[in-house]
Order: structure tokens, then C-alpha cells, then sequence
């Protein structure tokens, strides 16, 4: 979480915010995408779109989803039936609308 990333804050200039901050919260979770991206983000309302969006999806994409697994019981696989198709349908809906 202390790594510095700045290297990749060039993805919104190359993708969308909404969907740079999506992709970037399933590698190093949504929290610190955002403090990755806030510098390079113009509108902030995408970026906090693209952090609720990116939430869900592979378990490191959220600290929540890892709570969830933990103290629910449950398997990653189980998490990843239904939140990998809320993900990506949810970043393909909210592309198609900003």
C-alpha cells in the first residue's frame, strides 16, 4: 500500500478516469488508486465513480471484499462468481454514460 505508483498516473490521460481508477482498484485495491489518480483526475465525480465501480470484482479490489471472505467464510471463488459480472457490468454502463 506505501509503493509508490506514480509511474502508472499516466492512464487517465491514455483511458478514462472512470475506467483507469476501475482497473487500477482491482490491482492495489480502490483507496489507494484514488490517491494515485486524485492528482491527475480534472473532474472528481469520475474519479469517485470509477472508485465505486471498482470496489467490487477480484477480492483485492476493495479491503471490504477482503473482510467479507474473511469473516463470511467464504472462498475468494465464492466472492468472485458475483462480483467479477457486477463489475464488469457496472464499468460497462458507466463508461457508456460519461
Amino acid at each position: 500500500m506505501f509503493v509508490d505508483f506514480s509511474e502508472i498516473s499516466f492512464l487517465p490521460s491514455r483511458a478514462g478516469v472512470v475506467g483507469a481508477v476501475a482497473l487500477l482498484s482491482q490491482a492495489i485495491s480502490n483507496v489507494p488508486a484514488t490517491v494515485t489518480l486524485m492528482g491527475r483526475a480534472q473532474d472528481w465525480r469520475r474519479l469517485l465513480l470509477g472508485v465505486n465501480v471498482g470496489g467490487p470484482g477480484l477480492v483485492s479490489g476493495s479491503l471490504e471484499n477482503l473482510i467479507s471472505v474473511r469473516l463470511g467464510g467464504a472462498r475468494a471463488r465464492d466472492l468472485h462468481r458475483y462480483s467479477v459480472p457486477d463489475f464488469v457490468a457496472s464499468l460497462i454502463v458507466c463508461l457508456a454514460i460519461c
